[in-house]
């Protein structure tokens, strides 16, 4: 099992470490997907996830990994992983892969914030050279709520183009929402 790291960096003193997961990596998962599911945040998850369905995503990945299907990269900082971002392989398309990817909005020990501070532009970097040179794909997709106007400027930042917007696709908390699907060629 691929467990090497990709990048190390520094951020306000801080180490932040891209880095393949480990099955241990779960709890720190789970209290990622439920932090941004009690923020309501776009992309989460709208009801609280338990430790079984974060232990079954996590084995999922690894298993996509080691199967050569997926890449699949955490964000470590002092410890605790704050962030994940993966790419997978789309079913009867090899050269194609899909990308998801989410950081807490801030630390849990001292609450201070984690977006807008270009960790998640460096984690799609990462994200995408990791499958570039692994998977071998050679174009990258992903969908992204349209109200989300932080995410879909960083994917736009980072080379991706809208290729298709689709009204009122996904419910988010009792609200119809529109998606935007975006790709990336990879060179």
């Amino acid at each position: 099992m691929n467990t090497k790291t990709v990048k190390r960096f520094f951020l306000d003193g801080d180490l932040v470490v891209f880095r393949y997961p480990h099955f241990s990596d779960w709890l720190d998962i789970m209290r990622k997907v439920n932090s941004l599911t009690k923020e309501k945040s776009f992309g989460s998850p709208q009801r609280r996830t338990t430790g079984k369905q974060n232990r079954k995503w996590m084995r999922e990945r690894l298993r996509g990994v080691k199967e050569n299907n997926a890449v699949c990269l955490v964000v470590e900082i002092r410890g605790v992983v704050v962030g994940s971002a993966s790419i997978w392989r789309i079913q009867n398309k090899p050269n194609r892969g899909c990308l998801e990817i989410s950081i807490r909005s801030k630390m849990p020990d001292n609450h201070e914030e984690l977006w807008g501070r270009g960790i998640g532009k460096k984690l799609v970097y990462a994200i995408i050279h990791e499958a570039k040179t692994v998977l071998r794909v050679k174009i990258v997709e992903l969908g992204v709520y349209a109200a989300n106007r932080g995410a879909v400027n960083l994917y736009i930042r980072c080379g991706f183009s809208e290729m298709r917007r689709i009204r009122r696709e996904k419910n988010h908390y009792g609200v119809m929402r529109d998606r935007i699907y975006m790709k990336k060629r990879l060179r």
